[in-house]
Parts: C-alpha cells; sequence; structure tokens
C-alpha cells in the first residue's frame, strides 16, 4: 500500500496517495500496533511525511502540518520534515514558527540550499532584508547556480 501511495504522489495524484497511506497505517496498525516500542521505525516517519506531503498538495495545511508533527515525534532530526513543516507554516501564515522550523532544519542538514532559501524568502516577507540577504548568501555559496537564491538576492540589492 505505501508503494502505492508513492507512485500515486510521484504521478501527481495526492487524493489516491492519501488514500493508499491511510490503508498503508491501518495495516502497519494491526500487524504492529503503534506503541513507544516502534516509533523508531523509519516506516512510520515515511508514511506520516508522505501523507502530510499529499495534505499539503491538496492545500489542507493543518492535516499536513499534524502529519508532520507525527513525523518529527518519531525522528525530530529530519531536515526535509522540518523544512515541509516551516512551509506548512509559512501557508498558513505563522512565519515566526516557520523561520523556527527552518532553523532545525539547518541545524540537521547546513548543506542545503533549499533550506537557507526558504528561511530567506520569509525573512523577506517579514521585510527582515540584512537576515534574508544573509540566507541567500549562505545558498548561494552551497550552490552558486540557485536561480531562486540569485533572483532573491538581486531584488534586494
Amino acid at each position: 500500500m505505501y508503494s502505492i501511495g508513492q507512485v500515486s504522489a510521484m504521478t501527481n495524484l495526492p487524493i489516491s496517495s492519501l488514500r493508499y497511506y491511510d490503508k498503508a497505517l491501518a495495516f502497519y496498525k494491526k500487524v504492529k500496533p503503534i506503541s513507544i516500542n516502534v516509533l523508531n521505525e523509519p516506516i512510520y516517519m515515511l508514511l506520516f511525511f508522505n501523507k502530510g506531503e499529499a495534505l499539503f498538495t491538496i492545500g489542507n495545511y493543518e492535516g499536513a502540518l499534524n502529519y508532520f508533527n507525527k513525523a518529527l515525534n518519531i525522528h525530530n532530526d529530519n531536515g526535509d520534515v522540518w523544512n515541509n513543516k516551516g512551509l506548512t507554516l509559512e501557508m498558513l501564515n505563522r512565519d515566526d514558527e516557520a523561520i523556527m522550523a527552518y532553523d532545525n532544519a539547518i541545524n540537521y542538514d547546513s548543506d542545503n540550499d533549499l533550506y537557507y532559501c526558504n528561511k530567506g524568502t520569509v525573512l523577506k516577507k517579514l521585510n527582515r532584508n540584512d537576515e534574508s540577504l544573509d540566507c541567500f548568501n549562505k545558498a548561494l555559496k552551497i550552490n552558486p547556480e540557485n536561480k531562486n537564491a540569485l533572483k532573491a538576492k538581486k531584488e534586494l540589492n
């Protein structure tokens, strides 16, 4: 079920992928009920993360945030989950919380230019231009061809 959910998500069928993620979660709960003993199993984190992504894609940001938080409760050291939580918080106009989520993403993967770009974008939106420019410069140090960072930096100068 999980694999079918992945295929559905990759083919831009988020509603379909949600059904398969739900079926996979139900199956795993029957086979091995979620308890404190299995919370470290990566499959649950991946299911919650992917379901969050599918919910985000269809605009259900509160639902997406719920599932990103569930994924982080299992493994809070995953930069991609923190980044997606930041994107979701931005969509909910919770910009200060989004910045904190991006900080966590950067903390766990400081070599990812996307995280710096996303943080810079929300800082720019808040007119915190010096901090924003710093983020875009860091993104460009990692990836000098990052088009979003180049464009944003040009706009700030």
